[in-house]
C-alpha cells in the first residue's frame, strides 16, 4: 500500500460556506485514498491563506517529506489549496521523488508525468498566483473608493461597523462603548491620568472588549492621537476631514489632548533608580517618550518593563 500525507487548507469563511471546509476536505481526501489503496500516514491542516510564505503546517509538511523518503506523496484537493506563490511551488519542486495527487482536478504530478501534464500543472500554479494578486488589486481598489466617499476603514474604541442608512458597512457610534471613549479623553486631559490608569478606571467602570476582557493598553494609547473622534480620519498618513462617521468629542478637547501629548514628548519621568535607555526612544503609537518600571513576576524574579508615558 502506497503511503501519503494529507494536506487541507481553507483561507476564508466564504470557502467554508461553499462546502469546502476543513472537515469536508478531509473526508473527500480520505475517500480518495481508500478508493486508491493509499495509506494516509499524517495530516497537515492549515486554516490560513496561501498568499504569503511561511505557513506553519505547510512548512511542517515539507520537513516531514524531506525526512521520510518512503512517504513522499501528497494528497490535496486542488492546486490552489497547496500553493499560490512561486516560492512554495519551487520548494515543493526541490523534494526528490515527490508525487502529488490533486483529487478534485483528477490529476497526479510526479517525475514520471508527461510534459503536457506538467505544463498544464505549471499554468494552474501561475493562474492561482494571478488570482491572489488580482484579489489584492480589487481589494485596494475597493479601499480607495471607500476612502474617496468619506468612509474610514477601521473603527477605534467607541465605534463599530454598521448601517448608517447609506452604507451597510459604515463606521457608526458604538452604543455600548462610545461614552467610555469620551470619558477616556476627559480623564486624560482634565484628570491628568496615564493611559494605563485610564484603562484600569474604564475597566472598573465596566468597559470590556468583545471577549469580555480589559482592552490592551495600546488601544487606549492610540485613541488620543486618532482624529476619528472629531469626525476626521487618517489613511496612509494623509488626514481626510469631515468623514461620514459621527464625531464623539469636540475639536477643542482633541486639541487639548494633542497639546498634552506634545508636552509629554519633551519630558521624561524621573526615577529614583537609573534605568538604561530612558529618553532614547519614543513610542511609535502615541509619540511619547519611553519610561521604565521595575516589575516582579509571580516567581519572584525582577525585570524592567519599558512603556510610553
Amino acid at each position: 500500500m502506497k503511503k501519503a500525507v494529507l494536506y487541507a487548507r481553507v483561507s476564508s469563511k466564504k470557502q467554508e460556506d461553499e462546502g469546502w471546509s476543513i472537515p469536508a476536505q478531509i473526508k473527500f481526501l480520505h475517500e480518495y485514498a481508500q478508493k486508491n489503496n493509499i495509506e494516509i500516514v499524517k495530516e497537515f491542516i492549515e486554516a490560513k491563506t496561501a498568499k504569503k510564505e511561511g505557513r506553519a503546517e505547510f512548512n511542517k509538511m515539507m520537513s516531514y517529506l524531506q525526512e521520510h523518503e518512503e512517504e513522499r506523496s501528497i494528497i490535496v484537493e486542488k492546486v490552489d489549496r497547496l500553493y499560490r506563490n512561486l516560492r512554495d511551488y519551487a520548494s515543493i519542486g526541490d523534494i526528490k521523488g515527490l508525487e502529488i495527487h490533486f483529487v478534485k482536478e483528477n490529476s497526479i504530478i510526479s517525475k514520471n508525468s508527461k510534459s503536457n501534464d506538467t505544463l498544464i500543472h505549471d499554468i494552474k500554479v501561475v493562474l492561482a498566483k494571478h488570482y491572489v494578486e488580482n484579489l489584492s488589486e480589487e481589494s485596494a481598489k475597493g479601499i480607495k473608493e471607500r476612502i474617496s466617499q468619506g468612509y474610514a476603514l477601521y473603527p477605534p474604541l467607541g465605534y463599530m461597523y454598521g448601517d448608517d442608512g447609506t452604507n451597510k458597512h459604515a463606521i457608526i457610534k458604538d452604543p455600548e462603548r462610545a461614552d467610555y471613549a469620551v470619558r477616556a479623553f476627559n480623564l486624560f486631559v482634565y484628570d491628568n491620568l496615564s493611559a494605563s490608569a485610564i484603562n484600569n478606571v474604564l475597566y472598573e467602570e465596566g468597559l470590556r472588549n468583545k471577549k469580555g476582557e480589559k482592552y490592551a493598553l495600546s488601544t487606549i494609547q492610540r485613541m488620543f492621537k486618532n482624529p476619528m473622534y472629531v469626525g476626521d480620519y487618517i489613511y496612509q498618513g494623509k488626514i481626510y476631514p469631515n468623514g461620514k462617521h459621527e464625531a464623539l468629542i469636540s475639536k477643542e478637547l482633541f486639541q487639548l489632548a494633542q497639546d498634552k501629548l506634545n508636552n509629554a514628548n519633551d519630558t521624561t519621568r524621573q526615577h529614583d533608580v537609573e534605568f538604561p535607555y530612558i529618553g532614547l526612544f519614543k513610542c511609535g503609537v502615541c509619540g511619547c517618550s519611553y519610561t521604565a518600571e521595575r516589575k516582579v513576576k509571580p516567581s519572584g524574579k525582577e525585570y524592567i518593563y519599558y512603556h510610553c508615558i
